[in-house]
């Protein structure tokens, strides 16, 4: 087939165009594409938005994940919580407090999720109460509804004084004749059947078992099917940062100029 010297023109035009685009582009790129690309603590789990390690404006305030033993860590209602699992599809992950595998598995501080947070826990999420040092104890009138908690990692033993963990139920109960410490509250998750075998094993598989935390932001679907990776603006509103565009964009990446100029070539 003869290409004619016309064609040739049109070639080495487009060619020219291609090249100087190029290094234009690489010179405008949007770094944030990069620095927001997914990435993991050394575990396999995928760490991307809304979550974010390095850059904040890579994720939401409140979703800073650090890595402390090749394991993804969030900072959370007054604990840095291990993170198990993401979906990102529910918008939602597990975590585990690290009170679970301390030598002393006694949790001292509360751990309260409000209802303004951007992180809530999910369904069958509960609070679990500890209280310590009561003095008006009576094991014959609790023993259906208590975990025993043995402080003696962290205080003086005291026959006076006991201390346990339950559910707390609304309204009046029977809790409320104690004289203990004010007692800590953090959230477990609580199934059949973990349920059943309470105060035979203790608390600690509750504390083990981890629960569900989730999120209400917008999901980035759209964004990572045209090939971008979410973020977040000065402004704080969620935007797609593309490869070859040097400002982001809404909601997806639109087609880049290679790709248009490449149509041109057919």
């Amino acid at each position: 087939m003869k290409i004619s010297i016309s064609s040739l023109h049109l070639i080495l035009l487009i060619t020219i165009i291609i090249a100087f685009s190029s290094i234009e582009l690489a010179s405008s790129l949007d770094q944030r594409f990069e620095d927001c690309k997914p990435r993991d603590c050394g575990n396999g789990l995928i760490i991307s938005y809304p979550f974010w390690i390095e850059k904040d404006y890579c994720g939401f305030p409140g979703f800073k994940v650090t890595c402390k033993n090749n394991e993804p860590n969030i900072y959370a209602a007054g604990y840095d919580y291990i993170i198990r699992d993401i979906s990102y599809a529910n918008r939602s992950f597990l975590v585990v407090n690290p009170v679970a595998y301390a030598a002393c598995p006694v949790p001292l501080r509360n751990s309260t999720f409000t209802d303004q947070s951007l992180i809530t826990p999910g369904s069958g999420v509960q609070v679990l109460s500890f209280f310590y040092n009561c003095t008006n104890f009576s094991l014959t009138s609790y023993e259906k509804y208590i975990y025993p908690v043995n402080t003696s990692c962290v205080t003086l033993p005291d026959r006076k004084l006991s201390s346990f963990a339950g559910f707390v139920p609304a309204g009046k109960s029977i809790y409320d004749t104690l004289t203990c410490q004010s007692p800590v509250n953090i959230p477990v998750d609580v199934d059949s059947s973990l349920e059943t075998v309470g105060q035979v094993n203790g608390y600690l598989p509750l504390l083990t078992k981890g629960f569900t935390l989730e999120w209400n932001k917008s999901p980035c679907d759209a964004c990572e099917a045209s090939g971008g990776y979410c973020g977040i603006e000065k402004s704080g509103l969620s935007m797609c940062f593309c490869n070859d565009q040097s400002q982001p964009h809404l909601k997806n990446c639109p087609p880049g100029i290679h790709n248009f100029l490449l149509l041109l070539c057919l």
